[in-house]
C-alpha cells in the first residue's frame, strides 16, 4: 500500500492519500487526531480507512 500524507495549510488539515492497485481512498485528517496517531494514543478515523481500502481490495465493498 502506498501512503502519501501532506499538510493544507488552507483547510488546516493533513491529507492522506491511500493508494494500493486501481484502489484509493483520500482522507482529510484534523490536526488532534494526526497528533492522536503520532503519539500512540488513538488513530480511529484513519484505522477505518485503511480498513475500508482494504474490504474495497478484496472485494468485500458495503
Amino acid at each position: 500500500m502506498d501512503i502519501s500524507v501532506e499538510f493544507d495549510p488552507v483547510k488546516n488539515v493533513w491529507l492522506v492519500d491511500l493508494k494500493k492497485g486501481d484502489h484509493e481512498l483520500k482522507h482529510h485528517l484534523e490536526i488532534a487526531d494526526a497528533d492522536g496517531c503520532m503519539e500512540g494514543r488513538e488513530c480511529v478515523s484513519l484505522g477505518l480507512e485503511i480498513a475500508q481500502l482494504k474490504k474495497n481490495i478484496e472485494g468485500q465493498q458495503y
